[in-house]
């Protein structure tokens, strides 16, 4: 299956990459950490907005068949 993606969301995707590194090596401050959490789920949610826009059939086959699987395991 392919998917369709844009520039912006390759960029979206290495700044979550940093971000997710950042929190797991790094020692922050709550503040900090809430900081970069919610920039980190703002920019995720855009990144899944954006795939979901560009790719509609494909992340419906996706959806079906994780939740196929989903069931199997239970």
């Amino acid at each position: 299956m392919e998917f369709t993606i844009n520039n912006d969301m390759e960029e979206e995707f290495f700044v979550l990459l940093s971000i997710q590194q950042i929190l797991n090596s790094t020692e922050l401050s709550k503040r900090e950490k809430k900081m970069l959490e919610k920039l980190k789920f703002e920019i995720l949610d855009d990144f899944r907005s954006q795939l979901h826009n560009l790719n509609p059939t494909q992340v419906a086959i996706a959806k079906t068949f994780l939740n196929g699987k989903k069931n199997d395991e239970r």
